[in-house]
């Protein structure tokens, strides 16, 4: 039953689903349970998983001193 359903009963399939959908609170979402953690984990050390970068730059300062 629903009543049943909570953060420590979801399926590994819906806690990947979670963090994809909230990428930027990854390490809020690892602090919620061990689960979640080990899950988390597992999720961003798999290069397909992580955003892509769209943009990046590169500015050099002269040193000053």
């Amino acid at each position: 039953p629903l009543d049943e359903l909570n953060l420590l009963n979801l399926h590994s399939d819906v806690i990947r689903k979670i963090v994809r959908v909230g990428m930027e609170d990854v390490d809020s979402m690892k602090q919620i349970l061990p689960k979640w953690n080990s899950v988390v984990k597992d999720h961003m050390n798999n290069r397909k998983n992580l955003p892509v970068i769209e943009y990046f730059g590169w500015k050099r300062q002269e040193s000053t001193g």
